[in-house]
């Protein structure tokens, strides 16, 4: 199927509809891909565009080999915008889950993504609620609202259960700042069950 091409406007304009990245958001792209098809979102930068279902293309960030689109349901039904991609060396090594931090979004990780693949390693990266193309519960799309105790850690148990074929032992959890403050809440909370873990500027008030 052909894309069709839009100029990179703020608004996108096929047939009689009209969607703005804004609107994407606040819909959820996956109620986007049922009402618009293959319309392409235009962003705010040159050299960049969304498809729904699909990733945010730059030039110059080569996406995963074989990366691909999942949407999961986490608490309380928000929808969430998942990428999981396999090794591309066999068998694999085991998998890494990685964790973003605030106002962070799956394609910040390509790099990392690919790297790990090149290891070994299985990948999954999760769009935060209210981050990247996950849906925002808000009116206003450009406010994050997100509770790290509460809603993320279930959110990130949901994603390890869901994906738990994909993502096979030994399975790490690698989170960045908010991301590690994320997955060190799950794992008291005893949410989710992995092998190790590892932290980067992680996002917590130690008492030294």
């Amino acid at each position: 199927r052909r894309r069709r091409s839009f100029p990179l406007h703020r608004k996108a304009r096929t047939d009689d509809h009209i969607i703005s990245p804004a609107q994407f958001c606040r819909l959820g792209a996956a109620d986007a891909h049922c009402r618009f098809l293959t319309i392409p979102i235009a962003l705010y930068s040159r050299n960049c565009w969304v498809g729904p279902m699909e990733f945010v293309h730059a030039e110059g960030n080569r996406a995963p080999a074989g990366a691909q689109v999942r949407w999961l349901v986490g608490e309380g039904g928000v929808k969430l915008r998942v990428l999981t991609a396999a090794t591309t060396r066999t068998p694999a090594r085991g998998a890494v889950m990685v964790c973003p931090g605030l106002i962070e979004f799956i394609e910040k990780y390509f790099e990392v993504a690919c790297e790990l693949q090149d290891r070994g390693f299985n990948i999954a990266i999760i769009d935060w609620r209210s981050q990247g193309l996950s849906e925002r519960p808000l009116p206003n799309a450009q406010k994050v609202h997100l509770r790290i105790s509460d809603d993320a850690p279930k959110d990130l148990a949901t994603v390890l259960a869901a994906l738990e074929e994909s993502l096979p032992r030994p399975r790490l959890v690698l989170g960045h700042s908010m991301g590690a403050a994320v997955a060190l809440r799950a794992l008291q909370l005893g949410l989710i069950g992995i092998d190790a873990a590892v932290f980067s500027a992680p996002m917590w008030g130690v008492k030294a």
